[in-house]
């Protein structure tokens, strides 16, 4: 698959997760960021597990069998991604 078509399928999953969990920016009004914060929730939780399994993938990043090391070795290589991106994200 292209990268064009890559993301383009990516871009499709991601407003479809988007619309299943709803907005979840702060407006100022309390009851729409009360339901925001409801959504929040879920989507963090949604995130949470999909870390979880990508863990668990970078996992076999050593192992012997070619196909098992890729996927290791990719999910491996997003989590240290994902690390260096929030090490320089601005702190409280």
């Amino acid at each position: 698959m292209s990268s064009s078509m890559q993301g383009r399928v990516t871009m499709e999953m991601i407003d479809v997760v988007r619309r299943l969990l709803g907005p979840i920016e702060p407006v100022g009004e309390s009851r729409e960021d009360e339901r925001r914060l409801h959504n929040l929730e879920a989507t963090i939780d949604v995130v949470d597990r999909l870390m979880c399994d990508i863990n668990s993938a970078a996992d076999e990043a050593n192992r012997t069998e070619h196909s098992m090391r890729v996927i290791g070795q990719r999910a491996k290589q997003f989590l240290n991604d994902i690390l260096c991106e929030f090490d320089h994200a601005p702190k409280e």
